[in-house]
């Protein structure tokens, strides 16, 4: 129990802390209140969202995309991520294309086509629907690498938002669950991060010893040949 409390809040501080390197302390600290707050509200994993969050504000702040931008984009897809049932892997592969097209600057077929629209089989026609095109229109403006991840993600937050209009959000048993496993996560952490500086001491004197035991293994070989 103690070393899996460790663990996550070990997970948790590698996340916070790529959250600082990209937004600055308060800005992880708004950030974690936003995954922790979209967890809760649809039954995800805090740390799995979490995660996510800190690698595609890492890419998109990279590349200019507008904090407010990233932020509702990132809860959009979340919410298409359940309504459509998306598993853990495909939610995080549809956030690696996210950030390829962050990364990259412009939108490619292969991102928005294969890698977003092979795990949300609607994203074209969002896309076009937010951009005020036709699906044709799209095609053409992707191949043409004229579109821009700072105006898609603002078109594809607009679309998402609409095709959610009337949609059933009651929880199913799985999310209520997960909002116990949450919980559970949460205290997990608190103990972590109260006994991990004890475990890190013990550790270190442990290694202390270790290594006086190196530096000595002959003396301690021939002591005990002695005996």
């Amino acid at each position: 129990a103690l070393s899996g409390s460790i663990a996550k809040a070990l997970e948790l501080e590698t996340a916070t802390r790529m959250l600082s390197d990209t937004l600055g302390e308060s800005g992880a600290a708004d950030a974690l209140k936003l995954t922790k707050n979209l967890a809760n509200e649809l039954g995800l994993s805090f740390l799995g969202t979490t995660e996510d969050f800190a690698k595609f504000t890492a890419a998109a702040t990279a590349a200019k995309v507008p904090l407010a931008d990233q932020k509702a984009l990132f809860g959009e897809v979340t919410k298409a991520a359940v309504r459509y049932g998306l598993s853990n892997e495909q939610v995080g592969g549809t956030f690696i294309a996210l950030q390829q097209m962050a990364s990259k600057g412009v939108v490619s077929m292969e991102e928005l086509r294969n890698q977003l629209g092979e795990r949300l089989p609607v994203a074209f026609a969002v896309a076009a629907d937010g951009l005020g095109i036709t699906t044709t229109e799209l095609n053409k403006l992707v191949e043409s690498g004229e579109l821009s991840a700072t105006k898609f993600f603002p078109a594809f937050t607009k679309g998402l938002k609409e095709i959610a209009k009337g949609s059933n959000t009651t929880k199913t048993s799985a999310q209520k669950l997960q909002t116990f496993t949450n919980k559970w996560a949460d205290l997990q952490i608190a103990l972590g991060k109260t006994t991990m500086p004890t475990i890190i001491k013990l550790a270190e004197g442990i290694g202390h010893a270790f290594d006086w035991a190196a530096k000595n293994l002959s003396t301690l070989i021939s002591v005990a040949a002695g005996l």
